[in-house]
């Protein structure tokens, strides 16, 4: 909405604008559905991360978004020479029409000049470090193979009572993942 809001009242250049008509015309036809896109909010992401706040649910909105953009990347089998297009490259199909239209639209948004190859690769190693620590599914394996204890023979505390009290939270980031990338 928001996003609408601000191109009305502010249009974009002609280009930009050929852009998103050539986009919406594509997709009104018959084309494959795009993945669902649900963007988290960039500023808090951004301070949340900065401030090393962000939840594992955080992370995991982010992934989503990365893997969406890797899958609209791959509506085009974007390799290294596809996607390293110039202006004027004789590649002429709906998809790859598509996805240079995407990328004006992206470096008039963002101001990021990106390339669909190295924007593809860029999400891939971002979800790739995201997988290493946070658990995707809500559980880390070794974390739900125990079970939930009911005595804890010897201990001060039961060892149940911190399964009960934290299984909220834990099981979030991965044990295995070195101190150093939480940082």
């Amino acid at each position: 909405r928001d996003f609408l809001r601000r191109w009305l009242l502010t249009p974009p250049p002609p280009q930009v604008a050929s852009s998103m008509a050539s986009m919406v015309a594509y997709l009104k036809d018959d084309c494959p559905p795009l993945p669902s896109f649900e963007i988290p909010p960039l500023g808090k992401v951004l301070s949340l991360i900065r401030a090393g706040e962000a939840s594992a649910q955080i992370f995991r909105e982010v992934l989503l978004s990365l893997e969406a953009t890797v899958d609209v990347l791959n509506i085009m089998d974007v390799t290294e020479e596809v996607g390293a297009y110039k202006e004027g490259d004789d590649i002429e199909t709906d998809e790859h029409n598509f996805i240079i239209s995407l990328m004006d639209i992206l470096r008039y948004e963002s101001g990021i000049d990106a390339v669909p190859a190295n924007l593809r690769h860029r999400c891939l190693d971002a979800a790739q470090i995201i997988e290493d620590v946070v658990s995707i599914h809500g559980h880390h394996d070794s974390v739900t193979s125990r079970g939930d204890k009911v005595t804890g023979t010897g201990d001060i505390v039961p060892l149940a009572f911190y399964e009960r009290n934290e299984k909220h939270w834990r099981g979030r980031i991965k044990p295995e993942a070195p101190p150093e990338a939480y940082d």
